[in-house]
């Protein structure tokens, strides 16, 4: 679960707008789902807030708050959402890099058609839709450094060139319709929780070689900048987002990020932690991807817009990993 030092102490003193009532997610069994999700159900209630995915079932969540959903079955998305009626959805239901690299045919179906979905029937239904994006969507002729919201995009990912479309045509829906469509473009996301089948796996897999084997193997070189956002960081923004007034909002997608650092920084942090830690280096292919894509995020306008905050920084990221990590481990080996 995300740090309830910070994220419990938002959700106790944070005031709601009244404009999010009720809530449904897709993809909420995912990396970010399974940590959003439990927030979500706390700070609207239950009897608010519907969840949903391609799996059965969800660990943790009772029937009542679960509901089986291929985003890619129209009329089964319709029906859902007449059923239970939300004013605002959350899509959180994609392939992600990696995968949509092996299987193109999937990924032009889920993100692609499931994101078109998402989209039309905010729009015929009239509710609010978030649709996350990525910075995946930028690529070799995008800003290295403080990239901002309206960059030249040409990716060179199949992630990132479905994020482009979904971008424009949430934005198109919005000008020629008013739906309510809103975006925030994450660098990579650092979440205890989940599959990890994004390129940059190595974000969380670190943690856990670290803690478990005190070696690891990586695949970017030592002086590669990584922006990232923390899953807390994520979990309190996009509520305070979510929330914010509509004619506050001068973008539909925002950059955002919690803090950059290198392959090399993030060895430093841990071994602060872990002393006999131990790194080897094998660059492989995934590098010249990373490489496409900006080194930082500007999120300045989300910062003047609607209040965006970061929280953390590559010690606090680390620390508050190793320490889950731990935790869990040491639960599995009691239970």
């Amino acid at each position: 679960m995300s740090n309830p030092r910070i994220v419990d102490t938002f959700l106790q003193n944070f005031k709601k707008s009244g404009l999010v009532k009720r809530i449904m997610i897709t993809g909420a069994a995912g990396r970010i789902g399974t940590e959003l999700a439990p927030k979500l159900l706390e700070f609207y209630g239950e009897e608010n807030v519907l969840l949903t995915d391609i799996v059965p079932s969800m660990e943790g969540i009772s029937k009542k708050n679960y509901k089986k959903l291929d985003v890619t079955d129209r009329k089964a998305y319709e029906a859902l959402v007449k059923s239970f009626k939300p004013d605002t959805v959350i899509q959180l239901a994609a392939v992600l890099s990696a995968r949509s690299e092996e299987k193109p045919d999937l990924s032009h179906k889920v993100n692609r058609d499931g994101g078109r979905n998402a989209i039309e029937l905010a729009t015929e239904l009239q509710y609010k839709i978030f649709l996350p994006s990525s910075i995946g969507s930028f690529g070799p002729a995008s800003p290295k450094k403080d990239a901002p919201d309206l960059a030249f995009q040409r990716p060179i990912n199949l992630y990132g060139i479905s994020k482009v479309f979904l971008e424009l045509y949430g934005e198109y829906n919005y000008f020629k319709f008013g739906t309510d469509f809103r975006s925030l473009r994450l660098p990579t996301v650092i979440a205890n929780q989940g599959p990890r089948n994004s390129l940059v796996y190595s974000d969380v897999d670190i943690y856990y070689k670290a803690v478990k084997e005190k070696r690891y193997t990586h695949f970017l070189r030592p002086d590669y900048l990584l922006p990232v956002i923390y899953i807390d960081d994520f979990i309190i923004n996009t509520i305070k987002f979510l929330e914010a007034p509509n004619e506050k909002l001068s973008l539909r997608t925002y950059n955002v990020q919690s803090c950059a650092f290198t392959i090399q920084e993030q060895v430093s942090a841990i071994k602060k932690l872990i002393p006999d830690f131990e790194v080897s280096y094998e660059v492989d292919s995934k590098q010249s991807i990373m490489d496409s894509l900006p080194e930082t995020l500007s999120d300045t306008a989300a910062r003047k817009d609607w209040g965006f905050e970061s929280h953390f920084d590559i010690d606090s990221i680390t620390k508050d990993m190793i320490e889950k990590i731990q935790e869990k481990l040491k639960s599995q080996e009691s239970s």
